[in-house]
Order: structure tokens, then sequence, then C-alpha cells
């Protein structure tokens, strides 16, 4: 039994020694050479012809970083007379050991290298460029000349420009300077109360300067609204949607917001409006209660409440002033069209959905100039002093007059209305279609 275990002991010492004794066959391979057509460049720019002479080795890499490279290397694969070349631009400036490293390799995975003698490589940068400037949260506009070297930044009225924070966008491997000041995009305050030079200096050592103005737009006066949104949402109403006329036009003190729905709508179903709205001016503020009013605010529009609303534009102490919009609910006239002269009658021409026609009419027939009658149905209290096509002829009421539908057509009635004493345009939108 012992005879036994001591053969198994030299049989193990005897295997031990064969495996190290194939680690210490790896032979280091030959030394190879590199040699480069130039030692000083500029980062993407200049091209390097590197030359490799080839050794008996399993593995010939270029480390054009040198150690440590940060890459793994170039593998060298095509030799002609036992010549190889690699040409490279390096990508980051900086001064490098170029190295060329055979290896042999083993089956377990261990190697074996030598290394050429290293070449020292010098890549510098002359970028020195500024490409985006501007005011994070302030600037609204940023013109760059890169011809001229000058940089033009718009921002608001009323902006501080004594304490302003650039952010920007420099080559790589540059500084930023105003004056001797270093600067940190984002971070660094300067006075642009005047021109500001800033200077940009590449990594190797050439400058730019670029002038950077502050243009302060002019007061913005715009206190008007450009368009608003209505929605009747009380479980009468079923979230409808209804037109809205802005009269624009008047004093500050008597403009108005009339919210409209189709003759005979229960006064009830305007308990529960929402209002949207667009204003002309991009610095106005639209307030309800001195307060900024959300979008889509809900009012109790019926019996004849009135809400008063307040547009105030960036020049609110100016000549422009603010504008005060008394707003309305209220029941429309109910327009009615004929055209007379189509036998026979187009369909959907006697009943709009509230306020939309969409009318089908025989193919064949010339939509550029249909014969058109309007009357009108008016609720108590209530007249109309015009009505006009948009675009084309005043209708009179009861005597035909030629219209073009080969377009949808609006038809802008002027309603005077006693009931809340303001006069105010409803539309009706109209669409005539052809079939066979």
């Amino acid at each position: 039994m012992i005879r036994k275990f001591t053969n198994y002991v030299l049989m193990g010492a005897m295997w031990f020694s064969m495996v190290n004794c194939d680690n210490d066959d790896i032979a280091k391979p030959p030394k190879p050479t590199l040699l480069v057509d130039q030692t000083s460049g500029l980062v993407g720019d200049t091209e390097f012809t590197f030359t490799i002479t080839k050794v008996n080795a399993d593995a010939i890499s270029l480390l054009p970083y040198g150690l440590p490279g940060g890459d793994g290397g170039i593998l060298v694969k095509d030799f002609t007379d036992g010549v190889a070349t690699v040409k490279f631009k390096y990508s980051k400036p900086g001064t490098f050991n170029a190295i060329v490293r055979s290896n042999n390799h083993s089956d377990d995975g261990e190697s074996a290298n030598t290394q050429s003698d290293p070449i020292q490589i010098v890549i510098t940068s002359d970028d020195n460029s500024i490409t985006e400037f501007k005011f994070d949260k302030i600037s609204t506009k940023t013109e760059i000349d890169q011809g001229a070297q000058t940089i033009k930044v718009t921002v608001p009225y009323g902006t501080n420009l004594t304490n302003l924070k650039a952010t920007y966008t420099a080559s790589g491997f540059t500084t930023v300077r105003v004056g001797s000041t270093q600067q940190t995009s984002g971070t660094t305050e300067n006075n642009f109360t005047n021109p500001v030079a800033y200077t940009v200096v590449a990594n190797n050592g050439t400058t730019k300067n670029y002038t950077v103005t502050v243009v302060v737009t002019d007061v913005e006066k715009k206190n008007t609204i450009a368009s608003a949104t209505a929605k009747a949402t009380s479980k009468a109403a079923k979230d409808k949607a209804l037109p809205v006329s802005i009269d624009n036009a008047s004093a500050n003190a008597s403009r108005t917001i009339v919210v409209y729905d189709t003759m005979g709508t229960p006064v009830a179903n305007f308990d529960s409006v929402r209002i949207g709205y667009k204003l002309d001016g991009t610095f106005a503020n639209l307030k309800y209660n001195g307060k900024k009013l959300k979008q889509d605010s809900l009012f109790n529009l019926s019996d004849g409440n009135i809400e008063q609303f307040t547009v105030h534009p960036e020049d609110s102490l100016g000549a422009t002033g603010v504008a005060t919009y008394k707003v309305y609910a209220t029941r429309a006239p109910k327009l009615k069209l004929a055209f007379p002269d189509l036998k026979p009658a187009p369909i959907g021409i006697s009943k709009p959905t509230n306020f939309d026609y969409s009318i089908k009419v025989l193919s064949g027939t010339n939509t550029s100039s249909i014969a058109t009658t309007a009357t009108l149905e008016l609720p108590a209290g209530v007249a109309v002093s015009n009505i006009k096509v948009v675009g084309g002829p005043t209708l009179v009421v009861g005597v035909p007059s030629n219209v073009n539908y080969t377009i949808p057509v609006k038809i802008e009635l002027t309603v005077v209305d006693s009931n809340i004493g303001v006069t105010y345009k409803a539309v009706y939108n109209v669409s005539v279609s052809t079939v066979q």
C-alpha cells in the first residue's frame, strides 16, 4: 500500500515538472524594429506612416500611444519582403512613446513578449473655435460668425447684463479666458453691458479672439389674445366644444370674449365652461382676479354671469397698457342656407351640425359659383347686422348671391345681442363636396 502511494506521488511530481518545463519553453520572440516618417503633428490631421520589420513571433502589434496606451494596439499582419507599413492619425494631443510589440503564446494561455525601442511622438491641436454660446434659460437667439469671429446673443427686455453666466462649447483640449480670467462654461460670471472678448487658446498655443455682444430686445407691447377655446363640461352639455369670438380691436377697457352655442341651448349648459387661451405676446400674461390664469380653468357663465380677464403686456406701464376683457356666454342666431338653383336639393343643407355645414351636391355641379340664399332664426333680443362670406360676397337675407365652394367657406355673422349688451362675430363653416 505504501509503495502504491509512493508511485502516485512520483507520477504527480513528474507531471508538475513537465508542465513547468512547457512554460519555460515559451521563448521570447526577437526584438522588432519601428520607424516613423515624422515625430510631430496635429490631432486628426497629420497622417503618420509607421514601418515595422517582421520577426519570428506569433503576433506583432503596433501601439501608437505606447504603454499604457488605453487601447489594444493595431495587429500587424500584412508584411511584404519582411516589412509592413501602418498609416495612423492621432485622435488626442499629448506626448506618446510609440512601440511595436512581438508576442508568443502557449496553449495554456501563457505569453512572452518583446518590444521595440520607443519613438517619441508629439501631437498638438490647433482647434480653437467656439461653436455654441448661450445664457441658459435667458437667451433667445445666438448668431456666431466664424469668419468675423463675432458672437451676437439676444436676450429679453429687462435682463440684467452685469452678471451673466455663459454656457458655451469650445474645441477640445482648449482653454478659454476673458482677459486673464480663465472661464468655466456655465459657471464664470461676466459683465456684458459692453462687448466682451473671449480668447480661445488651442493645445498648441495658438489663439482666436471672439467678440461677444449681447443685444436686449425692445420691450414687448402686445396686449391681445390670439385665440381661445371653450368646452361646456356640465352633465347636460357632455363636454361640448364651443366657438369663441374675441374682440381685440376695441379700447383696452371694453374688449370682449363671447362663448356661444346654438340657438335654444339651455342656459344651464353654461354653468361649467373650461376656457383655454393663447396670447399674441410672448412675454404677456393673462390674469383673473390678479393671478395668472391657468389653462382650461372652470367658469360659471350661466344666468348672465360675466367674468373679467386682464392681459398684461411686458410693457404694462407703457403706452399700450393693460387690456380688460369681459367674458360672456350666449346663444347665437341660426343661419339657414339654400341653393335654389340646384335640383334635387343638396344633402345636408337643411340642418347644420352646430355651426358646421357639410353639404353634398351632384357630380358635375359647378361648385365655383353656387347661388346661395341665407335666412336667419333669431333669439329674442338678438339682431344680425351683416352676413359676410370671408374672402367673398356679403349675403343679403333672402337674396341669392354666387359663392365659390371649391374650398371650405366661412360665413361670419355680426351679431348684436342686446341681452348681454355685446356685438360679436359668430362663424359658420361650410364645406361642399360632390357625389355620384
